[in-house]
């Protein structure tokens, strides 16, 4: 009596151990779905997933685990496995915050700390052309990252033209054609607040504040402790 309850007790525990540590271990997965919340993942998120296939469906849920934990782009992750040997994987991206263009006019997304995380046909994000040559998964300058703060302020307040950077300079035409010139050091903040009180007041008529050129004339040159306008 006492072996048959011992042989009932381990059938139970094999019963329950079969679906949680043997079966995963048992099934080879052949197949690996990516979505994000802007519906297909991005290729820099796939390619993460090309190691995790044609393994156990535990060595694969491992794997997985092991490439999103190193990944810039991934916020977050669920997976889901479905009959017979599917993998389904749920990603949250992190949200670009920016975009470069280089000189040959490839276009990357980069997060608010300065990590590029993809490369993109174009953008709607603030842009500047920027003179280096950014890789993913790497961080910007700091002179870049510098720059695209102020750009970013910019945007939040007229509608830009464009933005570049030359040299230890950035220069910047909004869409009625008047120019900016920032330094790429200093308070990007006090910078943005500099050139916004300068150009309302070319905007106001003011007689104390008057020159004469047309707005898409006028450069405001703020490198200089006194800003230039001219």
């Amino acid at each position: 009596m006492k072996i048959k309850y011992t042989f009932l007790f381990l059938f139970i525990v094999f019963l329950l151990a079969f679906p949680i540590f043997i079966l995963p271990r048992l099934i080879n997965i052949r197949e690996i779905v990516c979505k994000s919340q802007y519906g297909t993942c991005p290729n820099e998120t796939t390619v993460l997933l090309d190691s995790a296939n044609n393994k156990s469906l535990y060595h694969s849920k491992k794997e997985i685990t092991a490439k999103f934990k190193g990944s810039l782009i991934v916020e977050s992750y669920q997976t889901s496995f479905k009959l017979p040997n599917k993998i389904e994987v749920f990603v949250i991206i992190k949200k670009p915050f920016y975009a470069v263009r280089t000189k040959e006019g490839l276009t990357f997304l980069v997060l608010k700390d300065g990590f590029v995380i993809s490369k993109v046909a174009n953008s709607n994000l603030p842009t500047l052309e920027i003179e280096s040559n950014p890789e993913v998964n790497n961080r910007l300058s700091e002179k870049d990252l510098f720059a695209l703060r102020i750009v970013s302020d910019i945007f939040s307040l007229y509608k830009i033209h464009l933005s570049k950077i030359e040299g230890e300079s950035l220069y910047v035409e909004i869409e009625n054609g008047t120019k900016v010139i920032y330094p790429l050091v200093g308070d990007n903040k006090v910078l943005v607040g500099a050139f916004r009180m300068l150009f309302e007041q070319l905007n106001s008529d003011s007689e104390n504040f008057r020159i004469e050129k047309a707005l898409n004339q006028i450069t405001i040159d703020l490198r200089y402790k006194n800003p230039i306008i001219k």
